[in-house]
Parts: structure tokens; sequence; C-alpha cells
């Protein structure tokens, strides 16, 4: 077969198939099952923290798989992309560290993964260390609609890895006799995947993409010429929950047609999703985990869940199967199953050893320390504007582009940098702190998580105001009598939109409605009521230089302002390495000041919802009065008695 459609054997077929003359009654339950944005997570280690981290990676999902596994060994499983960096052992493999065989790809090959895909950070270090990392793979890799070469059509294309598979498992149906399938997988990414590393990796530069419904289109019609009994996708996107417009791209894929299930990933959210509110929108289904009447489902990240979609088969007079289901569902992998599945505990025995190289070397090179820190720094606090840890990395970048832009403009440098942990889709675990003292190595993973370049991008004051009030997109409008006690933040914007910087102050009006919804679409009229930056207001003619990693810079996140003909420089060091070489010098006290200064009703007070471990850290935020609520779980809720009106913030 051609690299475009592969036709994969099982070698571990069963007992011979038998099929029955008439076709009477064959029913056939199958199983498909899949992971996502597991960032390089193998095994349960924080090596932040340098701490169990129940949960959390390949090593979390191994009792799951084997579970669902034992309960219907018709069982597939894929990865929906984003495997393999974004975290210490990940980036350690992927930097060429000596350590054999990529350790994330070995730990895969332990579970037993029938496809994958790619995500958009799988080209963070370009294609040929992709092509290392993926060189011990036992499983294939799709790549429907990324192309190395654009045919015509899209079966003439010359994709990266895999066009599309065509795999043959030998399943048994409900009365224990064997048939034959044969499954079809496709598998697309976003065109704009490849736009934030172009200008990193020439090798990349050199991809092409299709657009995910002309590639669908083409290919699930191929796949069921040439013989699927079905079809599956896998997409490294999302759609939202129901509660706003999805994203779109699965959506295309549901309405290609000729598609039995549908995989997600990319967004970190799980669907369907228990907290899915208001009816269902057309064509999306968050609560029974439908898009378009297709099954789908998205498992979130760090290997926190499994997506499953369980499918009934029905083979009709005519020998053709019909597949129906109840729709897609999640398993979290935080309390492993009850029964001990014997091959899972071999299997996580295996998986410490092929990744045991790997994780020593972590160790080693986490302990190295980098700078001492004068206080305590967490996330707790990162979404009200109160993070050292993000305000270090923003000054870091700041000094770099002062340092190394050649023939720099006179003008005002701005700093500006996210939370890599602030909860949110990552669960209530999801922060982090250092204590006072050495800053280590280890805290790379909170400081700069992704190999991303510092660039330099000249926006206008107005455009400067609009990229904060994009930031503070994720707060809640506060509303005087709608009840004295309400929610601060909304959940559904992720951390990494909570821009801050060392080199500005906002003032927040949240009685105000937000100018951007938080999927960065104008809104109401803007709650920025003061925005300073180095000591001076803010006005709509000045300049000033971002300092910013090359994501955002490219359109990451949909920064006003942040778009390639604003771009002014990009550096050849990674903020990882600049870190690594500045972070000493960067680190002042000033970084503990707040970025935001928040102001609602006097007859209200707001709700905020941060990790348990915040507890012991309420010091920091004393000025906004936090009292603790009962109930919460995991998380701990903090009604903030003493954020001031406008009027006083005025006055």
């Amino acid at each position: 077969m051609s690299k475009r459609l592969q036709d994969k054997d099982d070698a571990r077929k069963g007992p011979k198939a038998r099929g029955r003359a008439d076709h009477s009654e064959i029913e056939v339950s199958l199983r498909l099952l899949a992971t996502s944005d597991l960032h390089g997570w193998a095994r349960q280690f924080d090596y932040v923290s340098g701490e169990a981290a129940p949960g959390r990676g390949i090593e979390s999902v191994l009792p799951v798989v084997a579970a669902l596994r034992e309960e219907n060994p018709n069982s597939l499983l894929f990865d929906v992309g984003d495997f393999l960096t974004g975290s210490t052992l990940g980036d350690v493999a992927m930097q060429g560290a000596g350590i054999g065989p990529n350790p994330i790809v070995a730990a895969m090959n332990v579970v037993g993964y029938d496809a994958a895909t790619l995500g958009n950070h799988e080209f963070d270090y370009g294609c040929a260390a992709l092509d290392r990392a993926l060189e011990h793979a036992d499983f294939p890799v799709v790549t429907t609609n990324i192309l190395r070469g654009r045919g015509e059509s899209p079966l003439t294309d010359c994709p990266l890895r895999e066009g599309a598979l065509l795999l043959r498992r030998r399943v048994r149906d409900r009365d224990g006799d064997h048939h034959d399938l044969r499954i079809g997988i496709v598998a697309f990414l976003p065109e704009t995947t490849l736009e934030q590393t172009r200008a990193k990796h020439a090798d990349v530069d050199a991809l092409g993409a299709r657009p995910i419904a002309e590639a669908a289109r083409g290919w699930i019609a191929h796949l069921r010429e040439s013989g699927a009994d079905l079809v599956i996708a896998l997409c490294h996107d999302g759609v939202e929950d129901g509660r706003d417009d999805p994203v779109g791209s699965p959506l295309d894929i549901a309405r290609a047609g000729g598609v039995d299930a549908i995989f997600m990933g990319h967004f970190h959210q799980v669907f369907p999703s228990p907290e899915a509110t208001g009816p269902a929108r057309p064509g999306i289904d968050a609560r029974k985990g439908f898009l378009g009447g297709v099954p789908a489902a998205m498992p979130g990240c760090w290997g926190r869940h499994v997506a499953v979609v369980d499918l009934t088969l029905v083979q009709d007079a005519t020998g053709r199967w019909q597949a129906g289901s109840e729709g897609g569902r999640i398993v979290g992998t935080a309390t492993p199953p009850r029964r001990k599945v014997p091959a899972a505990v071999l299997q996580a025995r295996k998986l410490h050893e092929v990744t045991s190289d790997a994780h020593e070397m972590c160790l080693v090179r986490g302990g190295t320390p980098l700078a001492t820190m004068p206080a305590a720094a967490t996330s707790y606090f990162a979404r009200l504007g109160r993070c050292p840890i993000t305000m270090i990395v923003a000054r870091v970048m700041a000094n770099a582009l002062k340092r190394h832009m050649p023939d720099r403009p006179a003008l005002p440098v701005i700093g500006m940098a996210a939370p890599a942990r602030s909860g949110g889709a990552g669960g209530a675990g999801n922060y982090a702190a250092i204590a006072p003292g050495a800053l280590r190595r280890s805290h790379l993973d909170l400081l700069a998580p992704f190999p991303d370049r510092i660039c330099a991008v000249e926006v206008t004051g107005a455009e400067l105001r609009d990229l904060f009030e994009r930031s503070v997109a994720g707060f809640r409008r506060i509303s005087s009598g709608s009840g004295n006690v309400q929610p601060l933040v909304d959940a559904r914007l992720p951390g990494l939109s909570f821009l801050m910087s060392p080199d500005a102050h906002a003032v927040v009006d949240l009685s105000r409605e937000a100018k951007f919804d938080w999927l960065g679409r104008r809104a109401g009229e803007g709650r920025i009521a003061s925005l300073v930056v180095h000591g001076r207001e803010v006005r709509a003619g000045d300049r000033y230089l971002l300092a910013v990693n090359d994501f955002r810079a490219h359109g990451g996140g949909a920064l006003p302002g942040c778009r390639a003909e604003n771009m002014r420089w990009q550096s050849d060091a990674t903020v990882r390495d600049v870190v690594l070489e500045e972070i000493g010098e960067a680190i002042s006290e000033d970084l503990w000041n707040p970025g935001f200064t928040l102001s609602c009703p006097e007859d209200v007070d707001p709700v905020f919802r941060t990790g348990r471990g915040a507890q012991a850290h309420l010091s920091n935020i004393a000025d906004l009065g936090p009292v603790r609520r009962p109930g919460g779980g995991n998380w701990l809720d903090l009604r903030l008695t003493e954020v001031g009106s406008a009027l006083e913030i005025e006055r």
C-alpha cells in the first residue's frame, strides 16, 4: 500500500473468523478509547514539586484502560496529539539528551496504542526531532491534512505521516463468533497549527495544510470505497461545551458524513461535560456526547481522563455493519479501578523500566539551583493578577528584548506572560508553589513549559488597552442587586489567557461588561477603568514594544495587536534558555505586587475559587479580606470581603 493509505493487518488476531450465511442477529460491541494532550507526562510524578501526582500521566491511564479492555476485549486505543512535549521528562527527551528511545513513546508502546495523531506542540522542536522521537513507535501516526506536499486533491497529497489507515481487527460478537472488521482512521489538525512554529524551524515552514472539511470529505469517502466497515476521526481541536459557539473543525468532520466516532483534543477540556449548562446547541450535544449526530469525546489533558465511545455494530442482511451509540463519555484516572487487572500491574512495571534513565536524568538536572527566591511564590492567586512566578517570566523577556534586540526603537518595553498552572481545566491540583530560598532548574516547567521564542510586537496604546481588556475577560460581571455573593472568575477561560505584566497596572471595574467574551469576540463597553505603564496613564496614540512569546506574537489567543505585521523581532534563544541565563538579575520584590486592582459594587462580595493549598498563603491577599466558605470539595472557595468599589478607588 502507498503511504497515503496504509492497510494495517492485526498481528494479534484470534481464532479464524466465522460468519453466518444469513447474517442474522450478528451484533458486536466495539469499544473505542482515547487520550489527548498528555504533554510528556509518563509517570505519576511531578518533577516541579518532586512528589507523586496521582491521576496524571500515562501511568495513571494504564489501570483504567486495562479495566475498560477487560470489560470489552473488542477495544482500540488512540491518542489525539500533544503527547511528546510540555513536561520535564518530555522536553529532556526531545532535546536529545542521549537516553535512547523517546521515553514517552516507549511508555505509549507499553500501553498498546492502535494509532495516534500529532498536536501543535509536536512541532516545537522541528520535524527532524519529531521524526527521531517517533522512530521507535509501535503505533502508526496519522496526519491526513498536514502535508509535505500538496496535490490537486486530498488523495494526491503527500502527507507528513500516514494519510489514513485501514486497520483490520478481529472481534467477537455476543455469541462468541469472530469477525474481521476493517476500521478506517483519519486525523486532522487545524490549518493554523503550523503558524507558531514556522519561524522557528525551516522544516516546519516547508510543510503545508489542507482545510479540514475538504480533507475529511475526500479521505472518508475513499476509506469507505476501500472497504472500511467504519471510520474513526481524530482531531487535535475541540468544541466548547455547548454554552457558546463551537470552534468548528470537529463539526466539519461530522458534517462530511461517513464517520462513526470523533475524538478531540487541544482544549484541555472534557467532552461531554457533566457541567454543561443550557440546552444543546445546533450540532453539539455536550451532555450526551454527540457532534452532528456522531458520538464524540474529548479526554482533557495529562492523562487525567480517558475518552470512551462504545459502538454497537449490527450486520445487516447484505453483510454491512451499521453502528449505533449512546454517545461519548469520560472516565477519570485519579481513582484507579477497585480491582487490579494483572496486565496493568505488569505494564506499570514495564513503564517504569523504559522511562528509568530519563527519570533519573530529570531528577539530577532538576536539583540544579538557578537563583534565590526572597519569598514564597505561588500561582494560587494568578487569576487575581497576583503571580510572581508569571511576573518573573515577563520581566526576563522584557530584559532580554532590551538587551538583544538590534536597532530597538526608543519605545517603552512591556513584558507580558500568563500562568502555566492556575487551576481551570487542569483541576484543583493544577497550581504551583515555590518556597523561599533556592529556585531550582525543575521549576522551569512553571516558568517556561514550552520552547517558545521571545518576540517584540509594536502596539498602540489603544491596542494595549484592548489587550488588557482581553485578559480581564476572565472575570465575571459583578452586578449590584443580584445577590451579595457572586462567583468572580469565569472558569471557561483558560489560565493562559490571564496575561499580566510587572510593567503595567490595571484598575478593573467588575460592574461593567467585558469588552471581549471568553472566546475573544467583541461584547460590551469594557471594564479597564485605568491602565498605567511605567507610572504613566496609557493614551490611545502611544506606542509600546511588547515582549511576549512567539505563540502570542503569531496570533495565539487572538490578542489585540498581536499579528504578523506588528512583529519587530524574534529571539534565537528560547524563553527557557534566557530564563536559565538571566533569571538571577530579574527577581525583585516588586514582582510580588498585584497586576490588577479590582472594584465591584459595595453590596457584593465576589467569591474566588482556588486550590486548597492556598490556605497557607492567604496573607498574600490579606488586602482583599479573604474568608473561607464551607464546601468546595478539592477546591478552596474564598469570599473576598474587601474588594473596593470604583468610587473608593477613584478617591
